[in-house]
């Protein structure tokens, strides 16, 4: 198994000493703070930071739950060395000249809720960016995340700051290997199966044909969908089934597949609003006493409401006559999915929307 992220670049990925030496050049010529954006997980880029604050004196705080919790692990470790008062907190910067200032923090993906986010959007607690500001996004965007992070982007240049990222200088280098990389990794393991692995379909699709290329019957190479279940001894590989692989959605304290009925049911709430039918049943006759009774919230608009509403009650009255004999009594038919369904059609038929649907069943006795 191997990656594929950078499998469309040609040649070798370039050394983290060029990172290095672009943070020293920025941190010489940088007249106000340095706000400093990458991954949390990059121990030695914090290393880098820290370094070209020192050779400047200049001091560093962190701003990000995840940037504070690794930074304490790696200290703790021995991977950062730093001297002691080069660390400040965050809430003290304002008792520090503009230009002795390093802010290193999480958001170099423009996370909703990330630190540097916050900054762009004015909302952060500590931190107001200014002009004489320089932003440092060091990291490249990840496929999707683009146009989050060139309206962060944007938001920074209103504010005042000068912004710094990868395509204007190199404050960046990528953590994945490029074609020349694999190749030689190919070259020296000389696999008898592989499976590319993190990357988009297109990477995947790359990194086989490269495979096939340096000699790796096709067939040996798997491009497998999240889930796929692949079997292999040392004669053979083969797919042999797929298992559930969807998303966990956590809701309170429970964990949930996508696929569980009370998130579907909230997905259809959410889309298209919900429908609510009465019927009332004359235990004594074992008939209805009068037609459905419809009634709907976010599901058709004000002024089209009762028109639709008095459609659907003859409809589904129709389906009810239809249904019967199917069902033993109407708390059974009002049960049935397949008889909610059918409602959720005679909507779609009047409205192109299908609602969320709820049936009620009220006994009454008349003599």
């Amino acid at each position: 198994m191997c990656e594929s992220t950078n499998i469309e670049i040609d040649g070798f990925s370039p050394s983290e000493k060029h990172v290095g030496e672009s943070f020293k050049q920025i941190f010489e010529a940088a007249e106000g703070r340095i706000i400093v954006a990458t991954f949390s997980s990059h121990v030695h880029r914090m290393q880098q930071i820290f370094e070209a604050a020192e050779k400047y004196g200049k001091h560093v705080c962190l701003s990000g739950r995840s940037m504070i919790t690794v930074f304490n692990v790696a200290n703790s470790l021995g991977y950062i060395n730093m001297n002691p008062d080069t660390l400040i907190d965050i809430d003290d910067i304002d008792n520090y000249d503009d230009d002795k200032i390093v802010i290193l923090t999480t958001g170099s993906q423009a996370e909703p809720m990330s630190a540097l986010t916050r900054m762009a959007y004015a909302s952060h607690k500590s931190v107001i960016i200014k002009q004489g500001d320089t932003v440092i996004i060091s990291a490249d965007p990840i496929p999707g995340n683009e146009k989050s992070i060139y309206n962060v982007i944007n938001e920074l240049y209103k504010l005042g700051a000068k912004v710094i990222y990868q395509s204007l200088a190199d404050v960046h280098v990528s953590g994945h290997a490029y074609k020349s990389e694999i190749m030689m990794l190919h070259s020296l393991l000389k696999p008898k199966f592989m499976v590319p692995v993190h990357g988009e379909y297109r990477m995947l699709f790359h990194h086989k044909k490269l495979a096939e290329s340096m000699g790796m019957p096709s067939e040996n190479v798997f491009i497998l969908d999240n889930g796929d279940v692949l079997s292999l001894n040392r004669y053979e590989a083969k797919v042999t089934g797929h298992v559930p692989a969807g998303a966990i959605l956590i809701d309170g304290s429970d964990a949930a597949d996508i696929n569980n009925r009370v998130l579907l049911d909230r997905r259809l709430l959410s889309e298209d609003g919900c429908l609510s039918v009465a019927l009332t049943v004359d235990d004594g006759l074992g008939e209805l006493v009068s037609r459905p009774i419809v009634n709907s919230i976010g599901f058709v608009f004000e002024d089209e409401k009762i028109s639709i509403q008095k459609q659907l009650e003859e409809k589904i009255d129709n389906i009810i006559t239809a249904s019967a004999g199917k069902y033993k009594s109407y708390d059974e038919m009002a049960e049935k999915r397949a008889f909610k369904e059918n409602i959720r059609n005679a909507c779609f038929s009047l409205t192109k929307r299908k609602p969320l649907v709820l049936i009620t069943v009220t006994h009454i006795r008349t003599y």
